[in-house]
C-alpha cells in the first residue's frame, strides 16, 4: 500500500494513541483507506469525541489540523510514509526515523554524472545515475532494511564515460531498537530497585 497508519486502529480495536483521560477514552479508528489515484490514497477516520478536532502527521511532520474525517495522503510509488492521526492537541507524534538515507556530495570538476552504486551480494550495482548540476549534490535510498550496514559509493562519470574515484559511505540503519533485556529485583531491606541487564 505504500504507508502505514499508526495512532488510531482499524476496525475499531483501540490503537496505540489511544488513552483514558478522566472517564473519556479518546481513540481514532481508522475506518477505511482506498486508493482514488495511482499515487494518492484517501484515509477516512473518526474519533470517539465528538467534533473532534483532527491532528494529521506525516512522518512526524504536521500536515494538517481539520475537523474533516478524511484525508487524502500523496504517496509516490516505493515510498514509505507514516501517517498518524490525532485527536488529543497535548499527545505528541511517535518519532520517526527515515527509512531512507540522502547521500550528499560536491560536484568534481569534468563530471557529466555520477553513477550510485550499492554492494550487495559481494558485488557494487548501479542504483542510480545523477546528472551533474555544478553544484551540491544529493540522491535519497530506497527503503533500506532495518538493522544493517548498507554500502554506497558514488563514482564521477565524465562526458566521455572515463570514471574518476569513487567515495564510498556506509550506513547504519536503526530504526527501531529493541528493548533491553534487563531484570529487576526489589530489595525490602535496602529498598532499592536492582536493574541487571
Amino acid at each position: 500500500m505504500g504507508f502505514s497508519a499508526d495512532r488510531g486502529a482499524v476496525a475499531g480495536k483501540t490503537g496505540p494513541g489511544s488513552r483514558a483521560s478522566g472517564h473519556e477514552l479518546k481513540m481514532v479508528t481508522i475506518d477505511k483507506i482506498l486508493r482514488i489515484d495511482s499515487n494518492i490514497w484517501q484515509v477516512q477516520y473518526s474519533s470517539s469525541l465528538e467534533d473532534a478536532t483532527f491532528y494529521i502527521y506525516i512522518d512526524g511532520i504536521e500536515v494538517a489540523i481539520t475537523q474533516l474525517t478524511q484525508y487524502n495522503l500523496p504517496v509516490a510509488f516505493g515510498e514509505n510514509s507514516i501517517i498518524e492521526i490525532l485527536d488529543d492537541p497535548d499527545e505528541l507524534p511517535a518519532e520517526v526515523f527515515p527509512g531512507k538515507v540522502v547521500l550528499g556530495w560536491s560536484f568534481v570538476e569534468a563530471a557529466d554524472h555520477y553513477s550510485i552504486e550499492e554492494y550487495v551480494g559481494g558485488n557494487w550495482l548501479e542504483v542510480a545515475r545523477v546528472q551533474d548540476n555544478g553544484g551540491y549534490m544529493s540522491w535519497q535510498s530506497r527503503l533500506l532494511k532495518d538493522g544493517q550496514v548498507h554500502l554506497f559509493r558514488i563514482i564521477p562519470v565524465a562526458a566521455n564515460d572515463n570514471e574518476g574515484t569513487p567515495r564510498e559511505f556506509a550506513v547504519l540503519t536503526v530504526r527501531h531498537p529493541d528493548v533491553p533485556d534487563v531484570n529487576y529485583s526489589y530489595s525490602q531491606e535496602t529498598k532499592q530497585l536492582i536493574l541487571t541487564g
